[in-house]
């Protein structure tokens, strides 16, 4: 019997705690994402709050239900919104009735960025869900809702 390596049991580890799997399935979604993407400046995340706030954009939609929506931090959020300003792909505007309160609203540019690189996040879901039933998948995303919802009230 061969000696376990130290990184070994690391990985072993990781990959047998529900964190570890949940990060480690992120990190290749992602991974997989960079590999196909047209615009190699583009991250799966950028492309996902992109495609949100696309979605969104008859909402008057804020940094804050941003934040809130996606469950990241403000840090996070006003980074990833930074760079799709600087990159063209949105725009802020100050609210006239509360000047704190900004409004993200997508460009053209991206709105075409969405529907140009859409079909890698589809392709990507394909893989990942390749072997995996209908009833699966909605048990999966009920837990996932739950270990979600037991996390925010924690935090």
């Amino acid at each position: 019997m061969r000696p376990i390596l130290c990184y070994e049991v690391i990985i072993d580890m990781m990959l047998n705690d529900i964190g570890g799997k949940i990060k480690a399935a992120s990190l290749l979604t992602d991974r997989e994402f960079t590999r196909r993407v047209e615009n190699k400046k583009l991250s799966a995340t950028q492309l996902r709050f992109l495609k949100f706030i696309v979605l969104n954009r008859d909402n008057n939609l804020t940094t804050k239900q941003i934040e809130r929506a996606s469950l990241q931090g403000h840090a996070t959020v006003s980074g990833v919104l930074r760079r799709l300003i600087r990159d063209g792909y949105t725009i802020e505007s100050v609210n006239i009735h509360d000047r704190r309160e900004k409004f993200i609203e997508p460009t053209e540019k991206g709105i075409q960025l969405v529907v140009a690189n859409d079909k890698y996040l589809e392709i990507i879901d394909t893989m990942m869900l390749k072997d995996v039933s209908e009833d699966e998948l909605e048990l999966l995303n009920r837990i996932l809702d739950k270990i979600v919802t037991n996390l925010s009230s924690q935090i």
